[in-house]
């Protein structure tokens, strides 16, 4: 691959993992050359970006995008769930770019989401009347943190709000999860849908469920709840998809969304147990304004590359 080719590096990084790629002039836009990295193996950002284009020989892009999972303010960025924190003038000047823009991961997720195919989403529940293309759409999804966009109009282009909504106040609904939202206070957690609905956050869950027992790796709670093996396992992630659900319903009603998508691996993984489980139950349990939600498609956008693909489409705008 000649650099002439090239548009921007790309790149879109949470808690755990970094994603890069290449974002050439395609449309729909299309990452190449994707690579991940364990953002804790790398001491700086810079590094891992190092690491990445040295695997690349000749290919030297002079702009970059790059989604960080926090909230974009000023020069100075701070992972809210991993280990980097740099400045954005400083990072330019290091890299040698001519241009950088750091933007928040669930901006680009939600561009990523405006972008896709039908071939990459699928329904958890029904679909519902509400067939409308028009936005506003929400996008949330779980991951080392919990992340949220809105996209105001799906375009083309595409109109995106940033959002922190995972960070809204977490409101138990019944003893089980009022014994939930006192064991965060009791750690002087404060009792947001994040601390729950994250990968340490289903760990936390499982803990708290059983009585300060330790708990399994996020992946095994999710594999040993699905195949029905562990009931512990299985509980936790049945009030971890339920709650979800009820994260998700609390965000559509805000903005009156028309659909909400759901992306990110642990949504993946749990993807038969969404559809299954009580996610869909709680989304539309809203007493009078039930019949709001009901009609509003929840749609899991799938593959691992969606924040990738949103990064490329902002690098192509």
């Amino acid at each position: 691959m000649g650099d002439e080719r090239v548009t921007a590096l790309i790149g879109d990084i949470g808690g755990t993992n970094a994603r890069f790629a290449l974002a050439e002039p395609h449309v729909p836009p299309s990452p190449v050359e994707p690579r991940i990295f364990k953002c804790a193996e790398h001491a700086t950002i810079a590094d891992a970006i190092r690491t990445y284009l040295s695997d690349l020989p000749g290919v030297r892009p002079d702009r970059a995008v790059l989604a960080v999972a926090c909230p974009i303010m000023g020069d100075r960025v701070i992972q809210n769930n991993g280990p980097w924190e740099f400045s954005i003038a400083a990072l330019q000047a290091e890299l040698g770019l001519a241009e950088l823009r750091i933007v928040n991961d669930f901006f680009a997720m939600s561009h990523g989401v405006a972008s896709l195919t039908s071939d990459r989403l699928e329904a958890i529940g029904p679909v519902g009347s509400d067939t409308a293309s028009d936005g506003p759409w929400v996008v949330i999804g779980p991951g080392t943190g919990l992340g949220a966009g809105i996209i105001v109009d799906p375009g083309p282009p595409a109109r995106i709000l940033e959002s922190e909504g995972g960070h809204l106040g977490f409101a138990p609904s019944d003893a089980e999860e009022i014994r939930i939202a006192q064991a965060l206070l009791t750690s002087q957690d404060a009792p947001s849908w994040e601390r729950i609905l994250c990968g340490p956050g289903l760990r936390r869950l499982y803990e708290i469920l059983n009585d300060g027992r330790e708990a399994p790796t996020p992946e095994d709670i999710i594999r040993l709840g699905l195949d029905g093996s562990d009931a512990s396992c299985r509980a936790a992630l049945d009030r971890f998809c339920s709650l979800l659900g009820a994260a998700a319903g609390d965000m559509a009603l805000m903005v009156k969304a028309r659909r909400v998508y759901l992306v990110g691996g642990i949504v993946q993984s749990a993807l038969p147990f969404l559809k299954s489980g009580g996610f869909r139950r709680r989304f539309e349990a809203r007493g009078r304004y039930g019949n709001v939600l009901d009609r509003v498609p929840t749609i899991a956008a799938l593959g691992t590359d969606v924040g990738l693909i949103g990064a490329a489409a902002i690098a192509g705008q």
